[in-house]
């Protein structure tokens, strides 16, 4: 007879998480100066952080979209989120506002959806060897 192999579980599965915890865990390894040992319950923590924080963006960045876009399609129920939709959610929610303070994040479109202008470069100057 032969024995039924138990399914894997994985870290995130047992933790009750989407976001993976042995990936979040390897690279804590990896960014820890010299040492290179993190607890699991560390690697947990952090992965249910991450997703409480995406999760409470996601649903702020959604309510933006359903209140100030249009369809997709007219007439139709389908929206899409936008970069400048996720940047007013985090302007609007002090609590990721606060986390995110420090965080440097390119904004390609104004509030408002218009293209912002760029700074312009100096052109460089063609060298001709004679």
């Amino acid at each position: 007879m032969t024995q039924a192999r138990k399914k894997s579980r994985t870290k995130s599965n047992r933790a009750g998480l989407l976001f993976p915890v042995g990936k979040l865990k390897r690279h804590m390894r990896k960014g820890v100066d010299g040492v290179g040992r993190v607890a699991d319950e560390a690697a947990v923590y952090n992965a249910a952080i991450q997703e409480y924080l995406f999760v409470r963006l996601a649903r702020s960045a959604d309510a933006y979209t359903l209140t100030r876009s249009k369809p997709n399609v007219p007439g139709g129920s389908v929206y899409t989120i936008k970069g400048m939709h996720v940047h007013a959610a985090v302007d609007d929610d002090t609590v990721i506002r606060r986390l995110m303070r420090r965080t440097k994040v390119p904004r390609a479109l104004g509030t408002d959806g218009k293209q912002l202008a760029k700074k312009p470069t100096k052109a460089k100057k063609a060298h001709t060897h004679a």
